[in-house]
This record gives C-alpha cells, sequence and structure tokens, in this order.
C-alpha cells in the first residue's frame, strides 16, 4: 500500500507549523510588553526620590550663582588695573612720541 499525502494535508501542516512560529512570536512580545510596564511602574514609583528636590536644586543654583558673582567682580577689578596699566602706557608712548617732535 501506497501512501500518498494530499497538497491539503501539507498544507494543513505548514499553517500548524507557521501558526506556532506567530503565537510563540506573540507571546515573546506581550512579555516583553510586561516587563517593560512593570519596569515603568518601577520608575515612577523611584522617580521623585531619585532625581534632585526642588529646594536642594534651589540652594545649589544659589551658590552657583554668587560663585559666579564673586569671579565676575574679580574679573571687574583685574580689567580695572589693566586699564590703568594701559593708560599708563600709552601715556609714556605719548610722551617719549612729544620729546622726540620736539628736537
Amino acid at each position: 500500500m501506497e501512501q500518498v499525502v494530499d497538497w491539503q494535508s501539507i498544507a494543513i501542516i505548514l499553517l500548524g507549523v507557521g501558526f506556532s512560529a506567530v503565537g510563540w512570536f506573540a507571546r515573546q512580545t506581550w512579555d516583553a510588553v510586561k516587563r517593560l510596564d512593570a519596569d515603568i511602574k518601577q520608575i515612577e514609583v523611584t522617580m521623585p526620590t531619585v532625581y534632585v528636590n526642588k529646594s536642594d536644586y534651589q540652594l545649589t543654583t544659589q551658590r552657583i550663582e554668587r560663585e559666579l558673582r564673586d569671579i565676575a567682580q574679580l574679573h571687574e577689578s583685574q580689567r580695572t588695573e589693566d586699564m590703568k596699566e594701559i593708560r599708563h602706557m600709552f601715556t609714556r608712548i605719548h610722551d617719549k612720541l612729544e620729546n622726540k617732535a620736539d628736537r
């Protein structure tokens, strides 16, 4: 007796294998979505404690602003001294030119 496999049986077997693969993929995707959902919930719970509190942020920014003002004042006083020195140098150059012009 010869066994004959008809095309309908082959198609049913292939469809079964295909649907099994799609089912496995869908299950893996569903599990990944559930894990992501759990991760997001954990982040929502820990977010207020992990990030900087508003009061700490304000204190830090005030300190930084003070430091920047101090640096700006230091540079301003240095610039004033530098300008005085440059004026003195120009005065000396002008005086030398004046003395040469007189000769």
